[in-house]
């Protein structure tokens, strides 16, 4: 009797832990903090608060969850499409941020650009460059991956900016 019981035990903790194994995110943040940026091209993007965008090959310098607010510092996340049904779909990057004021008096709390996986690709970055005094907003980053309205991957970053 008590090898069967041992035996259904045994496929009572298989069975619910195997699900839950089994289960992984749709999205996951495989790197974070801050990075070095080659070569700038900018391209108009007249949806964004300064009115344009960058592009560049980044890479990793340090890991990260404290960014100093100075000029020509670049943060942000390189995530990873783990659901097959996601790759080559677009999805929404946002930075949710304290509020920024373009000269030209353009202002907003939230950046988002709309990418999508390359075809044989699964990874996604999305980064945010201090190019001018006005972007360097004291207190919470926060960037997101969206897709259809709900929030696949989250990262928060704290920015600092001294006062000396």
């Amino acid at each position: 009797m008590k090898p069967l019981l041992g035996r259904i035990a045994l496929f009572l903790i298989l069975a619910v832990a195997a699900p839950a194994a089994a289960q992984t995110s749709r999205v996951d943040i495989v790197e974070h903090g801050i990075y070095a940026a080659g070569p700038m091209t900018h391209v108009p993007a007249p949806d964004q608060i300064g009115g344009q965008r960058w592009r560049a090959e980044t890479r990793l310098l340090e890991k990260t969850e404290v960014v100093a607010g100075q000029l020509g510092r670049i943060f942000g996340i390189r995530v990873r499409v783990n659901d097959p049904a996601l790759l080559g779909k677009t999805v929404t990057m946002r930075i949710r941020h304290p509020r920024i004021t373009a000269p030209t008096g353009r202002s907003g709390t939230e950046t988002t650009y709309d990418t999508a996986t390359r075809p044989g690709e699964r990874e996604i970055g999305y980064f945010f460059a201090f190019e001018h005094t006005y972007e360097i907003a004291e207190g919470d980053w926060t960037f997101e991956v969206v897709h259809d309205g709900e929030v696949l991957a989250t990262q928060k970053f704290r920015v600092l900016v001294n006062m000396y």
